[in-house]
């Protein structure tokens, strides 16, 4: 599945949801601010290395925030991981047709 898509196709989602597909900012963020979420994220290396994160309080801002990630009380993480899960809070969704200012351009 390609994910170079445009700030309007991230919000709206896109491919099928019988087989890849991402469902859509508004809709994580519809679905995330119904209530308390965590949220845990497990990861298997190439190598066979176990990584994960898990968040306690976990939610999706509105579009007018960028769909910024609240992420808050890290439970557990396995920092050996080196892929920076543990600093995601405030966190802000961007695209190649709207950017954000702290995130690098494709090389």
């Amino acid at each position: 599945m390609d994910f170079q898509r445009n700030w309007t196709e991230y919000k709206n989602g896109f491919g099928d949801p019988r087989d890849q597909f991402w469902m859509g900012n508004e809709a994580l963020h519809a679905l995330t601010n119904q209530g308390n979420y965590s949220m845990q994220i497990d990861m298997l290396s190439c190598n066979g290395n176990f990584y994960y994160a898990r968040w306690n309080l976990f939610r999706i801002e509105n579009e007018t925030q960028k769909y910024a990630v609240e992420a808050i009380s890290v439970e557990s993480f396995n920092t050996s991981s080196n892929s920076n899960l543990d600093d995601v809070h405030g966190r802000r969704f961007g695209t190649y047709d709207v950017p954000i200012g702290d995130c690098s351009e494709e090389r």
